[in-house]
């Protein structure tokens, strides 16, 4: 069954919605698909690097008609938030059992881990950003991944010049790797450099320890 959460907001909050209908966060649909890779374009424009912005819009959108197609388990694992029939944001999980990002070759995808739930990417549209929205897709891949999944650990990438991010990240309780073999690294980061330029030379992998909370009786 689809699961559809409404986001509250405090209402002394800045990202109180007054008057208008609330945001609210689902699983996309196909009729989702052109706005989820518009929006993935738009919050990683500078990212793009030797891709065409059409060719990075297209990319995605394959990707997703391929997960509904052959991995439709991989939706499930998916929330965008939406305002309006809009998608202003959203987060892709890769969970046991599920495909890599289909957007990126394959000898560039995640593998996962034992115990790990990985967060593909986390984004927002520049149009919606400063609303919170960041934080309401980590807390749900967070509570998603602890208590849904089981899993011990929840991971990401994230670009070490995005400070913004890296800052967010540690104040949701990511803290950085120390144990990623050099060698893994040096070719990461020469792919990174290959694709996106000096700029973005250097990956930072982040986790969060994870622990179901004992049931108080």
């Amino acid at each position: 069954m689809k699961e559809t959460e409404r986001l509250h907001n405090n209402a002394n909050s800045k990202n109180n919605y007054d008057g208008r209908p609330q945001p609210e966060l689902v699983i996309p649909s196909p009729s989702d698909f052109p706005d989820l890779a518009v929006m993935l374009k738009a919050a990683f424009q500078e990212k793009n690097g030797c891709s065409s912005t059409d060719k990075a819009i297209n990319n995605a959108l394959k990707a997703y008609q391929q997960y509904r197609d052959e991995y439709p388990q991989k939706l499930e694992h998916c929330r965008v938030i939406k305002q309006n029939g809009i998608v202003m944001a959203g987060c892709q999980l890769q969970v046991a059992g599920d495909p890599g990002d289909f957007s990126f070759p394959a000898y560039a995808r995640h593998e996962l881990q034992p115990g790990e739930v990985y967060v593909e990417w986390i984004a927002c549209h520049p149009d919606h950003t400063g609303k919170g929205l960041g934080s309401m897709l980590l807390r749900w891949a967070t509570d998603f991944a602890t208590h849904t999944v089981g899993a011990k650990v929840l991971t990401l990438d994230v670009m070490k010049k995005n400070v913004g991010a890296v800052r967010l990240y540690e104040r949701k309780g990511f803290c950085i790797k120390q144990n990623k073999d050099a060698v893994d690294a040096f070719f990461e980061g020469l792919l990174v450099f290959c694709c996106l330029g000096c700029k973005y030379w250097t990956v930072l992998n982040m986790e969060k320890p994870l622990e179901v909370e004992p049931e108080t009786k």
